[in-house]
């Protein structure tokens, strides 16, 4: 939950920052402008103006003959930027208080409480609340039975010493391991109106307590398997997998190869809170 607060806390200040730097702006252009108020009428079907002179704290109207287009687009330009300041004042000011607020709650920790406690008193605690380290940490220790079929003649191991199908997915897992992201390889995943899935690689956010899945689909000249592919991510769409968010996927053909920039890109856009 940390890293989320975080991220949201991050995007206000950013939205805080833009609506400073507006507010800058805004003023030199309103002083630029004429002072005084304008109203707009519609009097026997026809648009009338009014120029608003202040005159002993009231305001005066003064008719303004249409005419005078720069008179009156100056008075309702101005008329539009002083509010617009004066909203822009009010939502930074809504934002400093939140972002106060945000501050408080990441500082706070709760859940970070059992993460930060030693092994030997850890092991007499029931938890009620994990942090994200403790919820990753479970993900990992998770066993699970991969898909069993034969490696004969494949000679394609990670960094981390598992045989894989292909040198594509090989590439794949090098670059989740040089960022740093945890994955499990071909963990199995039940999509309901479908069947059981071995993804190629899952991996875990522990912010969202999602998690992501990788398919490599690296046959795709053939039609029998491109039929297949394709019913495969309908079947992940059907359960709520998004493509591009909660499921990745990587295409390949004989005459199109894997992307090395383009998995580095991805994998880099994944907002983990893992790394």
């Amino acid at each position: 939950m940390k890293s989320m607060y975080a991220a949201v806390l991050d995007e206000f200040e950013r939205r805080k920052r833009t609506l400073e730097k507006l507010t800058i702006s805004i003023q030199p252009a309103i002083e630029k402008l004429p002072k005084g108020k304008l109203w707009v009428q519609i009097e026997n079907g026809h648009t009338r103006y009014y120029k608003g002179v202040k005159e002993k704290g009231k305001y005066k109207k003064i008719y303004v003959p249409a005419k005078e287009d720069k008179v009156i687009r100056s008075l309702i330009q101005r008329s539009y930027l002083e509010e617009t300041k004066r909203k822009v004042n009010l939502e930074i000011k809504s934002l400093e208080h939140i972002t106060k607020l945000l501050r408080r709650i990441i500082d706070s920790g709760a859940e970070d409480i059992f993460d930060d406690i030693r092994p030997e008193r850890k092991a007499w605690i029931t938890p009620v609340l994990f942090g994200e380290k403790e919820k990753r940490q479970r993900w990992e220790n998770e066993e699970y039975e991969p898909l069993q079929s034969s490696y004969e003649k494949q000679d394609f191991f990670t960094e981390k010493g598992e045989q894989v199908r292909s040198k594509s997915e090989m590439i794949i897992a090098s670059r989740l391991y040089q960022l740093g992201i945890q994955y499990k390889y071909e963990k199995p995943l039940f999509l309901p109106g479908f069947g059981t899935v071995y993804p190629d690689f899952t991996l875990y956010d522990a912010a969202s307590e999602q998690e992501i899945y990788i398919e490599h689909m690296g046959l795709m000249d053939d039609q029998d398997y491109r039929t297949g592919a394709l019913r495969k991510i309908e079947a992940y769409q059907k359960n709520g997998f998004l493509l591009g968010k909660t499921l990745i996927v990587f295409f390949e053909s004989h005459e199109v190869v894997l992307n090395v920039r383009v998995v580095d890109a991805v994998l880099h856009g994944l907002k983990l809170s893992n790394r």
